[in-house]
């Protein structure tokens, strides 16, 4: 079409046209100034009150594969996480996310993969059919520090679902070496299995002190770290304590067996030095360590090795011992002292457990058990202890033979770690003192040693594992036993 042939505008057509310009001008204008507006406010806002570019990214949709954040964002070399996604700073300034933590590590923390503390895993030679992590030759744990301990190896070479398994000791130990009543008829009476069995307890940190609520352990205090050790799975029995009884005081007379002295020390640990003694210090000034059994402990005269009738009758009704064998063989020993416990177990081929050990051990390592069984009440059917005097045993007492309450197995197969009888460490009475690293009260000389534990007549405390109580060493009591520890 011709221009000139073609229609003009009228004059309101043209109003229409140049107001529409000017709209358009104006608004040009005012979006240029809140655009300025916006970069001015961008400049001056802290970056905690304003949206972070990474959040942008992911609200825009348009986060770049492998980053959270584009541009000159963070500084080279940084770590953080993104979830469970730890993320390093590439050198462009830009967030990478690696691999998300999963499996043994699930957590991130500060960039890093942890895993969950308290938790186990096997480690080691996996045997043919089975799955790294669930089975193993050796255990370790995830301390509270959410990294994995040092490797454990088992003694019996054989980890499963994150525990050592299998029993560590058999008949061969002289207090069940004969074999019969209360040596080879573990547990209850009725079975089989030597009453010396030993099971392996993998090392690790915990609390010796704690409260336990809804929430679980609470308020926990006292850290000590225990290398493992093997601790018997039953309270030493009257029929094992009659063969230690008759090597002390032979029934045909003669010179009886007494620990030399040092015996008795966790040669295992630190070089042969055994345990720290955090009562102490070295003649030099340093390091302190166990000095085991003491000359002058076996005297007579004092009543310290002495397990005679009389000795280990110390009231009537209640003791569990027996002049001649009997019925009772397979009940938990007690009228013993701590220096004939102490005996005992070196006499038996191991020794006493330090306080944090058995602690350890009772409350399930990390785990901070409430019961050594977990967390379900123990109830009145003596089921998970022997406790309340609820137990119908030979009247009037209410013990029974070691390993009756099988529910009551703690988290590395030890059973009546609460109910039956307190039992006998190694430690003086005293506070908790830190740091504890395989660590023992040994120092300065007292007449008290701690107890742990709890006796048939008392209900289980609440929460089991943090109750301690401490007796006089001479001390014979019908409501005392002990068991003992060993080399790993």
């Amino acid at each position: 079409m011709n221009r000139s042939t073609m229609p003009r505008p009228t004059s309101g057509a043209i109003r229409r046209v140049r107001m529409r310009r000017s709209w358009l001008a104006a608004s040009w204008a005012l979006l240029s100034m809140v655009m300025a507006g916006l970069v001015a406010c961008s400049t001056t806002t802290p970056q905690s009150e304003s949206q972070s570019l990474a959040e942008t990214l992911a609200d825009s949709g348009t986060r770049d594969s492998g980053t959270t954040d584009a541009g000159a964002a963070c500084e080279a070399g940084r770590i953080q996480c993104s979830g469970d996604t730890p993320q390093t700073c590439a050198d462009n300034g830009r967030w990478v996310s690696g691999t998300a933590c999963r499996g043994s590590d699930p957590t991130c923390v500060d960039g890093t993969c942890h895993c969950v503390p308290g938790t186990t895993r096997c480690e080691g030679e996996v045997p043919d059919g089975g799955e790294a992590g669930d089975v193993g030759d050796g255990v370790k744990t995830c301390e509270s520090t959410g990294t994995w301990s040092k490797p454990w190896p088992c003694a019996t070479d054989l980890c499963a679902e994150g525990s050592c398994t299998g029993v560590t000791a058999n008949d061969s130990s002289p207090s069940c070496a004969p074999g019969g009543a209360g040596m080879t008829t573990c547990p209850a009476g009725t079975g089989s299995e030597s009453c010396c069995a030993s099971q392996e307890v993998a090392g690790g940190t915990y609390y010796r002190a704690y409260d336990y609520g809804d929430a679980g352990a609470t308020h926990q205090t006292s850290p000590a770290t225990v290398s493992g050790l093997r601790l018997d799975k039953y309270l030493v029995t009257v029929g094992r304590f009659r063969q230690f009884a008759n090597a002390v005081l032979p029934p045909g007379g003669g010179a009886g067996w007494l620990p030399a002295e040092h015996a008795g020390v966790h040669t295992h640990l630190n070089g042969g030095r055994g345990l720290v003694n955090v009562g102490a210090t070295s003649a030099d000034g340093g390091v302190a360590y166990e000095h085991g059994w003491e000359q002058g402990w076996d005297g007579y005269s004092y009543g310290h090795v002495d397990p005679t009738n009389a000795n280990l009758s110390c009231n009537d009704g209640f003791a569990t011992w027996t002049d001649t064998p009997g019925n009772n063989e397979n009940l938990p020993m007690n009228c013993e002292t701590w220096y004939e416990a102490y005996a005992f177990c070196i006499w038996d081929g191991g020794f006493l457990p330090s306080e944090a050990e058995w602690g350890y051990a009772a409350a399930g390592g990390s785990q901070q058990r409430k019961y050594p069984w977990g967390a379900t009440a123990p109830g009145t059917e003596s089921e998970y202890a022997i406790s309340g005097n609820l137990y119908q045993g030979t009247p009037p007492m209410h013990v029974a033979s070691v390993g009756t309450a099988t529910l009551g197995t703690g988290r590395w197969g030890q059973l009546d770690l609460a109910g039956e009888l307190f039992e006998w460490t190694l430690d003086l009475t005293g506070n908790y003192v830190d740091p504890c690293t395989d660590c023992s009260v040994l120092s300065p000389t007292a007449p008290n040693r701690v107890t742990r534990g709890s006796p048939f007549y008392a209900s289980v405390p609440d929460p089991f594992a943090s109750t301690r109580g401490d007796l006089e060493m001479d001390d014979r009591t019908f409501y005392d036993g002990f068991r003992c520890a060993r080399t790993p």
